[in-house]
């Protein structure tokens, strides 16, 4: 089962390599919800989800993910990944810049019924590849064990609410 839903995941990695809405509709329940990507912290259902992917892939269209680790327990994956790409087109408000992005991140994935019904993606994850594009600093940001835990861990958040009903 560890293997069958580390696959499922290393997929979900790959869409943002691709943008394939056929690959989205293999590895997702139709009502997935995605913690800590959108400007209010969740996407919920396929359609947001697909709208994401087709954005992040209109701004950075060369973007290639690979998995970099992943650990798998029950129904849930963690997966550390790494992103590369161009900022190549318009993210949101903001233009192309033409800047080089490569950042690591974390995904949290919960699989039933053999799709992925859930995604946790700790806040400083879903944030680099944003700050990465248009910060004059280094462009890569790297997650401590401390910036998992302040992210994910507190009262109310994605981790707290699935161990704690």
């Amino acid at each position: 089962m560890s293997t069958v839903n580390k696959e499922l995941a290393r997929r979900f990695t790959e869409l943002f390599s691709t943008g394939d809405e056929a690959l989205a509709d293999e590895i997702f329940s139709p009502d997935v919800v995605v913690h800590g990507t959108a400007g209010d912290g969740e996407l919920h259902g396929l359609d947001a989800v697909n709208r994401f992917v087709t954005s992040y892939r209109q701004a950075f269209p060369d973007a290639h993910s690979v998995v970099e680790d992943q650990i798998a327990e029950d129904g849930k994956v963690v997966t550390r990944w790494r992103a590369r790409g161009t900022h190549r087109g318009q993210l949101g408000p903001i233009a192309a810049t033409d800047r080089r992005f490569e950042m690591d991140g974390v995904t949290i994935e919960r699989i039933a019924g053999g799709r992925i019904a859930e995604v946790g993606v700790p806040r400083r994850s879903s944030g680099c590849w944003v700050s990465s594009a248009y910060c004059p600093s280094p462009s890569r940001q790297r997650l401590t064990g401390a910036d998992l835990e302040s992210s994910w861990r507190g009262p109310g958040s994605w981790l707290d609410r699935e161990l704690h009903g």
